[in-house]
């Protein structure tokens, strides 16, 4: 079997949302994990954590992915999940302006505190919301190109865009495995 036909077989920890509460973070991640969604849900304490196995470009994946709170007293907690972390989604609500604001301080925690191969995903939530917009689509990209992050907007209720986001992530993710893997067998 060549490499090009071998599986590569990875657990990707995926820390998802370091932002404020009620973006909708826990939301996108049930709506992706589970298929459901919740108009109600309560906010997550501390943080919470779901798998899912998912085969991108002969990656099998088991992605560990922890949901995050987004209260200010569950900040100083973060680090325990994103350290380690593979990717970050960074979640803001598309008509809050405050949370986009906010996601500037989470980037400037990670680029202190973790690895800088880690991928960075913006994601605008509640597109089903665009009337009530007030961060417009251009001014996050620039923001993404900035940081060196992908950018997705979704809708976790109108079920949107969320699986763009976990596996554009996943193959960000698996390229770079796979350049290792390859790199490594040329060395041995």
């Amino acid at each position: 079997m060549t490499m090009s036909e071998k599986l590569l077989v990875l657990t990707f920890v995926f820390v998802v949302s370091l932002s404020e509460t009620g973006v909708g973070k826990t939301s996108l991640v049930l709506r992706y994990v589970q298929g459901t969604y919740a108009a109600d849900i309560t906010s997550t304490i501390g943080a919470s954590f779901m798998t899912r196995k998912m085969t991108v470009d002969r990656c099998q994946v088991r992605m560990q992915i922890w949901d995050t709170a987004g209260q200010e007293r569950f900040r100083s907690m973060a680090p325990m999940y994103y350290r380690g972390a593979n990717a970050a989604l960074l979640v803001y609500d598309i008509t809050d302006e405050q949370t986009f604001d906010d996601i500037k301080s989470w980037v400037k925690e990670l680029q202190h505190n973790v690895d800088s191969d880690i991928v960075l995903v913006l994601v605008g939530n509640k597109s089903d919301m665009a009337s009530q917009r007030k961060v417009s689509g251009e001014t996050a990209a620039i923001y993404a190109e900035e940081i060196n992050a992908l950018f997705f907007e979704t809708s976790a209720k109108a079920d949107s865009g969320r699986s763009r986001v976990f596996k554009s992530s996943l193959i960000a993710f698996c390229s770079h495995a796979q350049l290792f893997v390859l790199l490594l067998t040329n060395v041995l």
